[in-house]
């Protein structure tokens, strides 16, 4: 009302008037409640009034996120939302990681930073030191004083409070992202293949039939109550849904499915119960497998950076398996393979130094199911995890998978790079020229490529390099141009690019 019009009322009488202060309305009455009966019935008029508008705008606002997601679904094909969800899930669980590690660092700074700055420093100049011992000072404060060394350590509270919090707001988020990732896949692959209700029996009442105007939108409402009625079941019956409806088979092949498990009991722990364990949490994790002998009921689970990061990556891990599973096996004849964007997906996690969870992924894809994919894409693949486990310090199994392949008739490219894994660089060095010349590498492949790393250093390498293009292999850093492989930066799958 306020935002609309004045009301006044006295004792004989109201007066409504709008913004521009025009009269608009008088009632005159010598009794109180007539004037009372009045206000409320303008009050209640103009609430339902406002009411009205505001389920108007809800039910628009609906009706166009609907239409919205319809004309999505009908201008990208299915493979290619599960491209973006792919990447998109990559790009939100990297930004989680670096929240975790900024946050869980920056916040007991600022803690210590205060208690410098605010408190000790200030109590050292205005109060008198009592007692020191061990690194604590006790100084006595004057009670004219203790109002403004209160506010300090309010402020102090303030910040244990957001160290406290903060690892479990983490959490919560990382589920969040996790759980959005599965609905959208398994929307997606309802909405590609809707046959699979032509057997449902689901009921939709005649109000929710006569407010859609095509038999489209029947499906699409229909399409979302099955998403949102998986969605509130618990993880464990997700994926079970997934594998019997969406014809995957995941768990199975996955090691560390106990571990993944774990990740949702402890978030729940976290958002009803302080992260106190409770019985659910040690039936739910033991039944799936994860005994937890020293843990007890009324125990305090602890969640700091490092089970963030294990929990960061654990999720990431097993969302970009879901979805390759998913594309690889409902659309497994198709210009875009799945195996081609999991290529330059752990690309870019290697990059980033990201080498235990791209190196498992790798693992399963190459090694838990049979590969349905052309041999230089595998061999790309390879060289990624083979790269992968020698930079995560697992020399003999990085060793192993490239023994594993006979790469002696393979193009100069990938010779090349089993040059630098096994750093022989005297045979990288001579082939280096003739790599270059055949337009196996370019200049900016030796520059960029993580599987050069265990040669880029090499005084012999660096002039080598600068013989063939007349410039340093390390460029000043003003003169450095970030130069992604072209794939990268087109998303166009070639069978002529190579990315290791």
């Amino acid at each position: 009302m306020a935002d609309e019009a004045e009301d006044y009322v006295n004792y004989c009488g109201f007066w409504h008037v709008d913004k521009n202060k025009q009269l608009m309305e008088v009632t005159i009455s010598p009794d109180l409640d007539v004037i009372k009966d009045h206000i409320t019935g303008e009050l209640n008029s103009k609430k339902k009034i406002k009411d009205d508008k505001k389920k108007k705008s809800d039910e628009d606002k609906k009706r166009a996120d609907k239409e919205v997601s319809l004309e999505t679904s009908k201008s990208e094909s299915p493979v290619e939302q599960l491209a973006n969800l792919l990447w998109r899930f990559q790009t939100s669980m990297e930004a989680y990681q670096t929240l975790n590690l900024v946050g869980t660092s920056l916040v007991p700074i600022m803690r210590s930073f205060h208690i410098e700055s605010s408190m000790y420093s200030v109590a050292k100049k205005n109060y008198k030191l009592i007692d020191e011992n061990e690194g604590f000072f006790i100084f006595g404060v004057t009670e004219d004083h203790l109002e403004d060394f209160s506010d300090g350590i309010k402020k102090l509270r303030q910040l244990d409070r957001a160290i406290d919090v903060f690892p479990d707001a983490i959490l919560l988020s990382l589920v969040a992202t996790f759980d959005s990732v599965v609905a959208d896949a398994i929307r997606i692959l309802l909405r590609a293949t809707p046959d699979r209700f032509s057997s449902s029996d689901r009921a939709i009442s005649l109000k929710e039939l006569l407010s859609m105007n095509s038999f489209e939108e029947v499906i699409h409402h229909t399409i979302e109550e099955e998403v949102n009625n998986q969605m509130r079941g618990s993880h464990e019956d997700q994926i079970s849904y997934i594998e019997q409806n969406l014809n995957v088979d995941i768990k199975k092949n996955y090691d560390e499915w106990s571990q993944f498990i774990e990740i949702f009991e402890r978030r729940n722990l976290a958002t009803h119960g302080n992260s106190i364990v409770n019985s659910y949490y040690l039936q739910n994790c033991n039944r799936n497998g994860l005994v937890l002998e020293d843990v007890q009921i009324g125990d305090k689970l602890n969640i700091d950076r490092k089970y963030l990061t294990e929990s960061a990556q654990r999720l990431l891990e097993f969302g970009v398996l879901l979805i390759f599973v998913l594309w690889r096996k409902n659309f497994p004849k198709t210009d875009q393979n799945p195996y081609h964007h999991l290529n330059l997906l752990t690309y870019e996690m290697i990059r980033q130094g990201e080498y235990y969870v791209s190196s498992r992924i790798l693992e399963f894809a190459l090694f838990k199911q049979k590969p349905n994919v052309e041999d230089r894409q595998v061999k790309m693949m390879t060289v990624n995890l083979a790269n992968a486990l020698k930079m995560d310090k697992k020399n003999d199994r990085s060793k192993e998978i490239i023994d594993k392949v006979d790469w002696s008739a393979t193009s100069d490219d990938f010779k090349m790079c089993i040059y630098s894994l096994k750093e022989n660089v005297e045979e990288f060095v001579k082939l280096m020229p003739v790599a270059v010349k055949s337009g196996a590498l370019t200049k900016a492949d030796i520059r960029e490529w993580p599987v050069f790393e265990w040669v880029r250093d090499k005084d012999i390498v660096s002039e080598k390099f600068t013989e063939i293009f007349n410039e340093p292999i390390i460029l000043p850093v003003a003169e450095r141009e970030v130069e992604l492989p072209k794939m990268l930066k087109d998303n166009i799958e070639s069978d002529d690019t190579t990315v290791h």
